[in-house]
Parts: structure tokens; C-alpha cells; sequence
């Protein structure tokens, strides 16, 4: 599976920036996600934790996440989503996951994206 973001690698406070993805295999599309973490987090499962913890259980909890079931994607394996980005003071990645993101789920990683999204005025307040 691949996953693109349509950027050049900078966007500004509120931008929306397309997200693609394709070749998740059938058995990954009913518990398919993707989800927004800042550039190089650690994507590695960990064990449930306690409340206040919340799902998806992973080393870096994702800024947003939203499943993969838009359009046909349960056909074809292929989709697209809009994410709004806020200027955040630290590069960006998105990431593509199977195994779903509810309380009893093991987030599988199957890519992330290659560049980073660097906010151009993440210097203002």
C-alpha cells in the first residue's frame, strides 16, 4: 500500500491538503484508517491503556484520524480525504493503517507518507 499527500511539502494555517492512497488489499479495507502525527513519531503499537487513554493504542497518539471508507474504497482499495491543517510548529506526516482504531484494535502500519508538511507560518501565534 502507498499513501501521497497533493503538497509540496509546506502549507499554511487552515490549508486543506489532499490525501491519496491505494493497494490496501482486502483483507486491511473494513478496519482501514489514516491518521496525522508529526514527522518521525514513533507508529509502533502498544498495549491498551487505562482511561484517560484513548484508541488508537500507538507509542505517538495521531493529532487526527479518520477511516479509510470513503467512496468505493471497500472495491478498490484506493481513496482520497481532505485534512484542514492547523500551523503547527513542528513538521507533519500522515500514515496509513489497518486493524481499525477501536478499544480492542492493534493498528497495523502500511506507509506513510515521504515528505514532511512544514507549516510556513508556524512562527505566529
Amino acid at each position: 500500500a502507498t499513501i501521497k499527500v497533493d503538497s509540496d511539502g509546506t502549507y499554511t494555517h487552515g490549508q486543506y491538503v489532499s490525501v491519496s492512497w491505494e493497494g490496501v488489499e482486502t483483507k486491511d479495507r473494513n478496519a482501514c484508517w489514516i491518521g496525522l502525527f508529526f514527522f518521525g513519531a514513533s507508529l509502533t503499537p502498544t498495549a491498551k491503556k487505562p482511561f484517560p487513554a484513548t484508541p488508537p493504542f500507538l507509542e505517538s497518539a495521531p493529532i487526527k484520524f479518520v477511516s479509510c471508507s470513503v467512496g468505493d474504497f471497500q472495491q478498490t482499495g484506493s481513496g482520497n480525504y481532505s485534512i484542514r491543517l492547523l500551523a503547527y510548529r513542528e513538521p507533519l506526516e500522515v500514515a496509513l493503517f489497518s486493524n481499525g482504531y477501536d478499544s480492542d484494535s492493534m493498528p497495523l502500519l502500511l506507509a506513510r507518507s515521504s515528505t514532511p508538511l512544514i507549516a510556513l507560518d508556524a512562527a505566529e501565534p
